[in-house]
């Protein structure tokens, strides 16, 4: 099976769709599921093969009702991962899925950053500290990389 970057993908563990953003190492890939970025293995992916329809052309969700908006909001992630991103990379990603959490009132939210050398911990909790949205955070006591964003 061949993947590319550009492919539609199901994530088989997850059964969710998602996009391939970049071949990471041999049979590895880093798909975009929504909002999140993750690492997966080939043997995890699936190709989807697309159908070709002049309504490709229209952006899915351009036209939806606010009861489906509303079940979509309720739908959002409650957690993100940051394994192999970069601070600036982290940060980015940090601010819409808080507010996806947020919108969709979730009263808790889980960063996993890691251990490794701290960097992106540190910068993340800075970040929290600035949302005036959030109450608390703290660092899960069961896993030092995981910190938990209560709203």
């Amino acid at each position: 099976m061949q993947l590319q970057p550009g492919d539609s993908v199901l994530v088989i563990p997850l059964n969710k769709s998602g996009i391939i953003v970049q071949s990471l190492a041999r049979n590895t890939f880093e798909v975009r599921i929504g909002n999140l970025s993750m690492r997966c293995k080939c043997q995890d992916l699936r190709k989807i093969e697309k159908k070709k329809s002049k309504r490709e052309e229209i952006p899915k969700g351009a036209f939806t009702s606010p009861a489906k908006q509303a079940h979509s909001l309720h739908s959002a992630p409650t957690s993100i991962d940051f394994h192999g991103k970069r601070v600036h990379e982290a940060l980015e990603a940090l601010d819409s899925a808080l507010d996806a959490a947020l919108r969709a009132g979730h009263d808790s939210f889980r960063v996993v950053h890691g251990i490794g050398t701290g960097k992106v911990q540190e910068a993340v909790h800075k970040r929290l500290r600035e949302i005036s949205a959030v109450k608390h955070f703290k660092v899960d006591e069961g896993n030092a990389g995981v910190t938990v964003v209560y709203f």
